[in-house]
């Protein structure tokens, strides 16, 4: 219901009308999965940014990084953002203990679906209830992250 009454420009709310239409709740879930995927590159540039104590414009220290650095890593990145969730969101996800481990374990789950790995035995064997509870966790995050990230998405709208 947060979702759907929030007045932020920035969510893509074309995923999550997808992910409201899917037949599988993995399909759901990488829908809702693609929202959070936007931010892990402005996540790259906050982390980097706050780190180095830097006081260049995002713009202009997201095209020096581009130009210096390899591409982040998504793994990094997720850590990264969950690492700003209040408890109240990650106490949803009890699959895990830690943000960081609750990152791995999103992540993971997403390279299982995406990746068509031989480890696809183990996501559709997950029960609905813990379905529920993913895509709650993955909901809830959604409002938080495009919040905290608002000013980063207007000042690198491309990434």
């Amino acid at each position: 219901m947060d979702i759907a009454n929030s007045t932020d420009d920035n969510i893509p709310y074309d995923n999550i009308l997808r992910s409201l239409l899917s037949y599988h709740w993995k399909f759901c879930f990488i829908d809702l999965y693609r929202c959070q995927e936007r931010l892990l590159k402005l996540a790259w540039v906050e982390e980097f940014k706050q780190s180095m104590n830097s006081s260049l414009a995002l713009s202009e220290l997201h095209g020096k990084m581009s130009e210096r650095y390899m591409q982040p890593r998504e793994r990094d990145n997720m850590q990264y953002l969950y690492g700003l969730l209040p408890q109240h969101i990650l106490a949803i996800l009890t699959k895990s203990d830690t943000s960081s481990s609750k990152a791995d374990y999103v992540y993971d789950l997403r390279n299982k679906i995406v990746h068509f790995q031989k480890t696809e035995v183990e996501v559709d064997s997950i029960s609905e209830s813990d379905w529920n509870m993913i895509i709650r966790f993955v909901l809830e995050t959604i409002p938080f992250l495009y919040g905290n990230f608002s000013h980063h998405i207007i000042e690198l709208p491309d990434l």
